[in-house]
C-alpha cells in the first residue's frame, strides 16, 4: 500500500547501438561483402563507435541496400548489442557430502551412546552386547577379505579388525570409543560395493523381545543399536568414497548414485528423528554431487553387430580408436575378442 517504489540495482541494461552505415566508392560492393562477412562471423567483434568508443559487440539485426543513384554506394541499417563473457557458476557439490557425512557419523555415535546399556541388567545382556560387537567386526573382516575388493593394505586392516574384536568388552563399555573405532575402520575401506554390503541392515526395524522382560528388551535394543552404528557409519563412508570416485560412464554413475540413495532412504525411514534428518541431508548431497558430475559423461547405448567381427574392428568403427577394444570386450563379457556379435553395450563417445 505504499506510494513510493523500492528498486533494486541488478546491473545496467546492455548498451544497444543502432545506426546507419555506408560504404562508398568504386569498390563499394567489395567493401559491402567484407562487412557482411564480419557481421556473419561467429562470436563478438570490435565496434569503434563515435559515442561509446571501442566495444565488443554482437550483431543482432542488419540489412543492406545498394544504390547507384549518386555514384557507387551501399547502405546498411545496423544494430549491435554489447557482448558479455559467458560464465558458469562453479558449484562445489563435494563439500556438502563432507559436512552431511560427518553429521551422520555424529548422529550414529550419539544414538549408540544413548541406547547401549548393560549396567543393572542380567549378565546375558552384557554377553549379548559383546557378541553383537564381535559380529560387527566379523562383518567388516569378511568384506576386507573379499577377493578383488578395492582395499589398500587389506592385511593391516584385517589385523586391526582382529585387535578391535579382542577389545569388544572394553568397547561396549565405552560407546564413544566404539563408534570412533568403527568409523575409522570404514574410512579405510575404499570399496564402494563392500561398504554398501555393510549397510545391508538399512531400514531394519527394532523387533520385540520374547519374553518381553526388561533384560531381554534391553539386550535386543543393544544389538539393534550396534547394527545401526555399522549401517549409518557404512553409509557415511560410502558417500565419501563415491564423492572421491572418478566417474567415467553416465549410466554406471547414476546406478551407483541410486543404489546408495536407496539405502539412505531406507535407513531414514527406520532411524530416529536425528538419524532420519542426517540420512535425508546426506542423500540430497550425494544425489546433487553425482548428478552434477555425471551430466557430461558418455552414456551407454546399444550397438547391434550382426556378423561376428573382432572387437578391434568395432572400436575402430565406433571411436576411430582400436585401443578401446578391451573396453568393449570387458563391458560385454566377450569370451573371445575376435568374435563379437549381437547387441553390445558400448559408450556413446
Amino acid at each position: 500500500g505504499r506510494d513510493q517504489a523500492v528498486t533494486e540495482d541488478t546491473g545496467r541494461r546492455p548498451r544497444l547501438a543502432p545506426f546507419a552505415a555506408y560504404v562508398i566508392g568504386e569498390d563499394a560492393q567489395a567493401q559491402a561483402l567484407q562487412l557482411l562477412a564480419a557481421l556473419e562471423a561467429e562470436g563478438p567483434g570490435l565496434l569503434v563507435h563515435p559515442l561509446f568508443g571501442d566495444l565488443m559487440v554482437n550483431a543482432t539485426t542488419y540489412s543492406l541496400t545498394a544504390s547507384w543513384a549518386e555514384g557507387t554506394a551501399c547502405s546498411f541499417d545496423l544494430e549491435f548489442i554489447e557482448a558479455g563473457d559467458l560464465e558458469f557458476l562453479d558449484v562445489d557439490t563435494s563439500t556438502a557430502i563432507d559436512s552431511t557425512a560427518d553429521a551422520l557419523d555424529t548422529v550414529a555415535a550419539g544414538s549408540l551412546a544413548s541406547a547401549l546399556s548393560t549396567d543393572g541388567f542380567a549378565d546375558f545382556v552384557l554377553t549379548d552386547a559383546i557378541a553383537a560387537a564381535e559380529a560387527l567386526f566379523d562383518e567388516i573382516e569378511a568384506i576386507v577379505r573379499t577377493p578383488f575388493a578395492l582395499i589398500e593394505d587389506a592385511g593391516d586392516l584385517v589385523a586391526d579388525v582382529a585387535a578391535l574384536k579382542a577389545r569388544a568388552t572394553e568397547l561396549v563399555a565405552a560407546p564413544g570409543d566404539f563408534a570412533d573405532a568403527v568409523a575409522a575402520l570404514l574410512a579405510r575401506i575404499g570399496d564402494l560395493f563392500g561398504l554398501r554390503s555393510l549397510a545391508s541392515h538399512a531400514g531394519e526395524e527394532l523387533g520385540t523381545a520374547n519374553p518381553a522382560t526388561d533384560d531381554a528388551t534391553q539386550s535386543l535394543a543393544n544389538s539393534y543399536a550396534i547394527r545401526r552404528l555399522l549401517t549409518q557409519s557404512a553409509l557415511a563412508a560410502a558417500s565419501r568414497v563415491l564423492r572421491d570416485t572418478d566417474l567415467d560412464v553416465y549410466d554406471d554413475s547414476i546406478a551407483e548414485r541410486d543404489a546408495l540413495a536407496e539405502l539412505l532412504d531406507a535407513e531414514a525411514l527406520s532411524a530416529d528423528d536425528d538419524g532420519a534428518g542426517a540420512c535425508g541431508d546426506l542423500r540430497a548431497a550425494v544425489v546433487s554431487d553425482v548428478t552434477a558430475r555425471a551430466a557430461k559423461l558418455a552414456r551407454l547405448t546399444t550397438h547391434t553387430q550382426t556378423a561376428a567381427v573382432p572387437t578391434l574392428t568395432i572400436a575402430a568403427r565406433l571411436y576411430d580408436d582400436a585401443e578401446r577394444a578391451d573396453e568393449i570386450a570387458t563391458r560385454n563379457r566377450i569370451v573371445h575378442p575376435l568374435f563379437a556379435r549381437g547387441d553390445l553395450r558400448v559408450l556413446s563417445s
